[in-house]
Formats: structure tokens, sequence, C-alpha cells
């Protein structure tokens, strides 16, 4: 099975995502530290969305990935699942999650910041927006077929 993350970036939200999905982070205990050693979260910029990243796989194999999308999230994770069924026929064994609907304005905040070169800024509002966001897509993992 392979399960995509999606979100603006590829790098916040679904990134905490897929460590929620492979264990590297829980629901109820999460600090900066945690947050900022996690493979892949903030690291690359805009020019990466909509390349799918390598986030890991869990102890049955599934492979998890996450991909940016900025604000058409929706719209990839459609488009990914009618590409699923045009090439397998089926969706079966693929799993296509958009996290938009679990983004905090803090992310949001850290995103514009970023833009604007505010690196400490930036750093401060995804932390915030990490936090914040951690128990609604643990609720969102709960829809994944496994």
């Amino acid at each position: 099975m392979k399960v995509f993350f999606i979100c603006r970036s590829g790098h916040h939200t679904s990134v905490i995502a897929a460590s929620l999905y492979l264990g590297r982070l829980t629901e109820t205990k999460i600090n900066i530290k945690d947050i900022f050693s996690l493979p892949g979260f903030d690291e690359t910029d805009f020019r990466e969305t909509g390349r799918p990243f390598f986030a890991g796989a869990d102890c049955s194999g599934t492979e998890v990935y996450t991909i940016g999308a900025l604000s058409f999230g929706s719209l990839l994770k459609k488009a990914a699942n009618e590409m699923i069924k045009l090439f397998n026929g089926t969706t079966t064994g693929w799993q296509v999650i958009d996290t938009s609907s679990c983004v905090s304005r803090w992310t949001v905040w850290g995103l514009r910041a970023k833009r604007l070169h505010l690196r400490f800024l930036a750093k401060a509002f995804f932390c915030l927006g990490a936090i914040k966001e951690t128990r609604r897509l643990a609720g969102l993992l709960k829809t994944i077929d496994n």
C-alpha cells in the first residue's frame, strides 16, 4: 500500500501527518525538538511543490509520501485518484489524504514569513502550527484504510 499526504508545501502539515502515521510522533506529546527533528520538516522551498517525498515505511511495508499542492490539495487528491484508477483500474492499495482541513493559521503565517525570508519567525509559527494541528491530524488518520 502507498499513502500520500498533501498540504500546501509538502513539508509542514503533511510531514506531521506522515510522522503521526509512522509513529514518529504521538498526538499527546509533541515538542519543538521533536518537530524540527522530523525528516523533511521545513527542509525545502516552494520550487519543490508537486514533487512527492518519501517519508518512510511502516512495519507492514506501507510506503508513506508527502506532496505540496499549494492551495490545490483537493484538486490534486481528485487528479491523483483518477490517475491511479487509469493506470491500475482501481485505487485499492493507494490512499491520498488531503491535510488542508487541518492547517492552522499559525502554519499559514509561517509560510508567509518564510516567503519574506524571516526564518526565525517562520520557524516559531511552524512550531505553533504543528502543535495545534496534531490532534486534528490524528483524527484524520483514522480515515485511512489499513
